[in-house]
């Protein structure tokens, strides 16, 4: 006779089935995310304070952590800002044996921030690049010399290359390559890379954004969230600038609180290239913001350009989805109520009708001139145009069935 009774057996058989049930998923859940941190130091150059570019490198050093550095080879001698002829000024004494050293021992990693950092357009005001614009051979010739020479203050070779104000063309791109660089760190907001073979790590919060991206960062599912961090020397309080932000003291403690940090990496540019981490185009393109959404509703949906962090692509492909979604709804909401606002006017102050049209038509002439100047049409007026265009379509279409005689 069977020792079990069948009351006893389904209790045993339920009980085995909840504890294989959680011991499967103990061990086949998705591990915390690892978050990769990079902070990178742009504007190294002969007119830097050395006192605050030594300062900010101890306290890596003293922490065991390594920073990329964005070295400017011939800076220009003025305000980088003004497009006007000047002297350049090359890195030569303490500044160039602080780098060398620091490269030697294993705390900076050395990249190639531009040539002189000088801006070369007269306008737009607000917009300011070094290489976009010129011919691949141009930029090609700037960025070998700037090269050869960061290489020889470092005292080794040189992977990366940082555009200033993170303004390139493609061009920019293909002379990069040319030249031989692996890696190319700017914004994630530019031109397309999905064509070129360089690899790239983009920035992606600055340093007062830091705690709140690797926060978000630590949240994603699995893989490996990178953090690019980018500041310069006047966002430190001993530069003397009117643009700091911090202390170098709450910057220690910035340093001290992410090392305390489980489960977070500070790593070097060049660290990354040499590690099985994905900084493909790929990568990229899925990270990169939808430019054509408003910043509001990227934020809402914690898109990657507003959360600080660089997703892993399965991720980013999938929040960047949302935004498109949720962003082509907007824009028809906004068309619809463009066109309902001209059927109310046309039913309710039918005497506005041709005062609304023409004022549809001129805003919009105003915001594409004002694009034009500013080379740019943001997200916020291409909406405003799709509003506008749902009132001159809608104004049309009711102008149309009244000429055919179907009321409304």
């Amino acid at each position: 006779m069977f020792p079990y009774s069948r009351p006893m057996i389904m209790r045993r058989v339920v009980r085995c089935s909840v504890l294989a049930f959680w011991l499967i998923a103990f061990f086949c859940a998705p591990c915390n995310s690892e978050v990769l941190v990079v902070f990178r130091y742009d504007d190294y150059s002969a007119t830097s304070p050395i006192e605050v570019d030594r300062s900010v490198i101890n306290a890596f050093a003293s922490r065991r952590m390594a920073l990329t550095v964005g070295v400017i080879p011939y800076v220009c001698e003025g305000d980088i800002h003004d497009p006007m002829p000047q002297k350049t000024l090359s890195m030569d004494g303490e500044k160039a044996a602080l780098l060398r050293a620091s490269v030697r021992n294993g705390t900076v990693d050395a990249a190639v921030h531009g040539y002189s950092h000088q801006n070369r357009l007269r306008s737009p005001v607000g917009h300011f690049t070094e290489f976009a614009g010129l011919s691949i051979e141009h930029q090609r010739r700037r960025m070998a010399e700037a090269k050869s020479e960061v290489e020889r203050l470092a005292g080794g070779l040189v992977e990366t290359f940082i555009p200033p104000w993170d303004s390139f063309d493609k061009q920019t791109l293909r002379a990069a390559e040319a030249e031989g660089f692996r890696c190319f760190s700017a914004s994630a907001a530019g031109p397309d890379m999905r064509r070129t073979r360089l690899r790239t790590v983009p920035v992606t919060t600055g340093l007062i954004g830091v705690r709140n991206a690797i926060e978000e960062a630590r949240r994603q599912h699995n893989g490996r969230p990178i953090v690019g961090v980018l500041f310069h020397y006047y966002e430190l309080r001993e530069s003397g600038d009117a643009r700091a932000v911090m202390s170098l003291e709450d910057f220690e403690r910035l340093l001290e609180w992410i090392s305390g940090q489980r489960e977070v990496q500070v790593v070097t540019i060049s660290r990354l290239l040499d590690q099985a981490v994905d900084l493909s185009p790929s990568r990229w393109a899925a990270n990169a913001p939808v430019a054509w959404v408003p910043p509001l509703l990227r934020t809402l949906i914690q898109s990657s350009d507003s959360s600080g962090v660089w997703r892993e692509q399965t991720e980013a492909s999938r929040a960047r989805l949302a935004v498109i979604g949720f962003g082509a709804f907007l824009y028809l909401a906004a068309f619809l109520a463009g066109f309902l606002s001209a059927w109310a006017v046309r039913r309710r102050l039918p005497a506005l009708r041709g005062v609304v049209i023409a004022g549809s038509l001129l805003t919009s002439a105003f915001i594409f001139l004002r694009a034009a100047y500013y080379w740019c049409l943001g997200a916020n007026s291409m909406l405003f145009l799709a509003a506008l265009a749902g009132i001159v379509v809608g104004s049309a279409a009711l102008h149309l069935t009244k000429r055919q005689g179907v009321a409304f």
